[in-house]
């Protein structure tokens, strides 16, 4: 039986590889590996690249993994990709360690949007901003393979982005802390 098993996460982690999957060599220890392994390639299967784009006035940022919403906000609202957005991933759907992250659109301002994992944070900022429900998904903890994903601010402009991108400290933002993780890449 345990030879079987093998076999077959043997035939999971080849499978999982020509799909463009990283799996390590620790899988195959893992306690349930078939399990390990359904997990991990669960995950991968729904990352999904964060699109950031700038609002109309040039003045926000909005974000979605929906290239359809992409395409609505730009013919509908005048917004533009921002081409110094660097491939972030996030996961379409809850999988397993990860959080939620808000998408939040401020009221009676300028258009910008900001992002947020923190329910205490929507609440407070309930009387500002239009809680517009969830965006994605990402790891609530550090592990292999992932990087962490920062909020970066600048007068009521926010940007998610890999931790220490440089580029932004430059350009003025300042980092508001760690969200969460998401897939290296």
């Amino acid at each position: 039986m345990a030879g079987h098993r093998l076999k077959i996460v043997g035939s999971l982690v080849v499978v999982a590889a020509a799909a463009g999957a990283v799996l390590t060599t620790n899988v195959a220890v893992a306690a349930e590996p078939a399990t390990a392994v359904a997990v991990s390639a669960r995950s991968l299967d729904h990352q999904k690249p964060l699109l950031e784009l700038a609002t109309a006035d040039s003045k926000g940022s909005f974000y979605t993994l929906d290239p359809a919403e992409a395409d609505r906000a730009q013919r509908e609202h005048g917004f533009t990709p921002k081409y110094d957005s660097t491939g972030i991933t996030m996961f379409d759907e809850q999988v397993d360690g990860s959080i939620p992250v808000y998408r939040l659109r401020q009221k009676d301002a300028f258009q910008t949007y900001l992002l947020s994992v923190s329910e205490d944070e929507i609440d407070g900022l309930g009387d500002r901003f239009v809680n517009e429900g969830v965006v994605g998904y990402v790891w609530s903890g550090e592990r292999d393979g992932a990087m962490a994903l920062v909020r970066y601010s600048k007068d009521s402009d926010w940007r998610v982005a890999r931790e220490g991108r440089l580029d932004l400290k430059l350009a003025g933002f300042t980092a508001d802390g760690v969200m969460g993780y998401v897939p290296e890449g």
